[in-house]
């Protein structure tokens, strides 16, 4: 949806406007709720994400499998009850691509930023407790949904951050090997999922 260069040591994108219509930064204030998504949402060079998803998926024309995906760009959410302020789960998408700030910034909801990225994304939805989670992956072919709890380390005993490691092979969908230590300081509430209001 961007294109980026390399320049002078890091990644500019090569557009100074996120583009799509249906992003609203409206009643969004951050100075009264700046631990709120998108406010202090972060990825990269905040994220620190490395891994392959080396897809089942044959291609018709070789009969060899697909090319691994790689992934070095994620964002995490913590999902909050409104109430009582408890951890209800972590929200987590990893890319393939660069997430923009300018469009994590526009995006209502943390689930509207897997739906601009470019394929490959790997969205986790981790449980409280860090044993497990459902998984949702785009291969840009389609979404494969799946739950693991083996294969899934979780560590969040630096404040405001996710460390983790997926080593899982789900037969039908893929083969992940994936590293990541991601800041998790926005917070949205989970009963309404409402973030940026």
């Amino acid at each position: 949806m961007m294109n980026a260069t390399y320049i002078a040591g890091k990644w500019q994108f090569d557009s100074p406007i996120p583009i799509g219509s249906s992003f609203n930064p409206s009643g969004r204030d951050c100075k009264l709720s700046p631990t709120r998504f998108p406010c202090a949402a972060a990825s990269a060079p905040d994220a620190q994400v490395s891994g392959t998803v080396q897809s089942h998926m044959v291609d018709p024309k070789t009969n060899a499998l697909v090319r691994p995906a790689v992934l070095f760009d994620g964002l995490a959410v913590r999902m909050v009850d409104e109430e009582t302020k408890s951890l209800k789960s972590t929200w987590i998408v990893l890319s393939g691509t660069g997430i923009n700030p300018q469009m994590v910034a526009l995006s209502e909801e943390p689930d509207q930023v897997k739906g601009w990225l470019y394929y490959p994304v790997l969205t986790l939805n981790v449980a409280p407790d860090g044993k497990s989670a459902k998984i949702e992956y785009f291969d840009g072919y389609s979404r494969k949904n799946l739950d693991v709890t083996n294969g899934l380390s979780i560590d969040t005993s630096v404040s405001n951050r996710i460390h983790g490691h997926l080593k899982t092979d789900a037969k039908e969908v893929a083969n992940f090997d994936i590293l990541f230590d991601i800041s998790t300081v926005s917070d949205c509430f989970a009963d309404k999922y409402q973030c940026g209001d």
